[in-house]
């Protein structure tokens, strides 16, 4: 009998080690981040080599200003946040200007809207070239597109910018003049 409880014993315990097996085998779910936890937001930036400074907009809202060493400014902005609280934000816009000596023809602004799907183009007061697009974040999205998205974006800075500067490129340093000013463009 004692024979026959510990083959059931042990039998019982291959069993449960080989249905634990695949258990321990998954693996755990993706971070998430959202524009209503900046602070994750910040985590996924430096993990992903960027230098990014949290702080509040005009407005009080969270907002993010970042770079790569040797890169161009880019920023954070946070929207869709209780009125009240300045919290709980449900989507993000990234953002990068770009400082010219001279003011730049609406047309080839309207160029670069043409040529690249995801940024939105205008022109601040000064005729300087400004692009954006947006992430909505409500409920969470994997770090990992988040993280996509932000380096998609900076390659378009980088090709944005490379335009913007041609003609100025010819004359002197191309690149030099992203900004770090802005307000929100709304």
């Amino acid at each position: 009998m004692r024979a026959l409880l510990a083959l059931l014993a042990f039998a019982a315990a291959f069993l449960l080690a080989g249905a634990a097996a695949p258990l321990a085998a998954q693996e755990a779910p993706p971070r998430t981040v959202s524009a209503a936890e900046p602070g994750d937001l910040v985590l996924a930036l430096l993990n992903a080599g960027y230098d990014p400074d949290l702080g509040k907009d005009e407005y009080g809202d969270p907002l993010i200003g970042f770079r790569r060493p040797d890169g161009y400014f880019m920023q954070l902005f946070f929207y869709d946040c209780d009125e009240e609280t300045r919290e709980d934000c449900g989507s993000l816009q990234l953002r990068a200007g770009f400082d010219r000596e001279e003011a730049w023809d609406p047309a080839a602004s309207l160029a670069i809207a043409r040529r690249f799907r995801f940024a939105s183009v205008w022109l601040d007061d000064e005729g300087d070239p400004w692009i954006k697009w947006d992430i909505l974040t409500r409920g969470g999205i994997p770090e990992t597109p988040f993280v996509d998205a932000v380096e998609n974006f900076e390659r378009t800075v980088e090709e944005v910018a490379a335009i913007v500067f041609a003609e100025e490129s010819e004359a002197g340093d191309a690149g030099e003049g992203a900004t770090d000013e802005g307000d929100r463009g709304d």
